[in-house]
């Protein structure tokens, strides 16, 4: 890529955005999110009725095809605790309704609930599927970051969102929350994920154009 190319977004998150821009904006990306265009704001949020990570990422890059012309990028990530089967998974943004800082402590008490009767394993993983439409193309391409870990007992830091305050990396002492966006970005779900699009793109110039 020589040129500034613009890159949708497909999310109004704008935690994301920020976690993305970081990431592509210096490789010459000018990176756009679904809040940034009048016109597709006004658009309902695609329903995400995936089982999976990649299809729902699939489900939200193709809701906005017919109305963007240019690349697209989607994201769905999620939360997945081992002594929890997995949840809340590819439902960890809906699974609770109230503020983050909310469902974190009621995520937490569900742990708390499991441990007053056994032994609870803490490990989890953060998991990004995302899917790359490269421009006036329907194709999808997915690309997958995972970073394993464990829960804290309580919330530390505030920076990042989400589940950052409970989720410590494996090989560090703090959580997300505290390390903030530029040691994030060097390991964590959403950046692994980042990383193997740039490295496609760089081999393949086709998806660029």
């Amino acid at each position: 890529m020589t040129a500034t190319q613009r890159l949708l977004l497909a999310s109004r998150n704008p935690h994301k955005l920020v976690e993305v821009r970081a990431v592509l904006e210096p490789l010459g990306w000018q990176v756009l999110s679904v809040a940034d265009q009048p016109k597709l704001a006004q658009l309902p949020d695609p329903t995400e009725t995936g089982a999976t990570f990649s299809e729902n990422a699939q489900l939200k890059a193709e809701f906005y095809r017919p109305f963007w012309p240019d690349a697209i990028l989607a994201d769905d990530s999620g939360l997945e605790v081992a002594a929890l089967n997995g949840f809340p998974g590819v439902a960890s943004n809906r699974w609770f309704l109230g503020t983050a800082a909310q469902r974190n402590q009621a995520l937490l008490t569900k742990l708390a609930t499991l441990e007053a009767t056994e032994s609870v394993n803490r490990a989890a993983q953060f998991v990004t599927v995302l899917a790359w439409m490269a421009p006036q193309k329907t194709q999808v391409k997915f690309f997958k970051g995972i970073v394993s870990g464990r829960l804290l007992d309580e919330p530390h830091g505030q920076a990042g969102f989400g589940y950052d305050p409970l989720f410590v990396p494996a090989g560090y002492d703090q959580s997300f929350a505290e390390l903030g966006l530029k040691e994030k970005n060097k390991l964590s779900h959403r950046a692994q994920a980042l990383r193997a699009l740039i490295e496609f793109l760089t081999h393949d110039q086709s998806e660029t154009v």
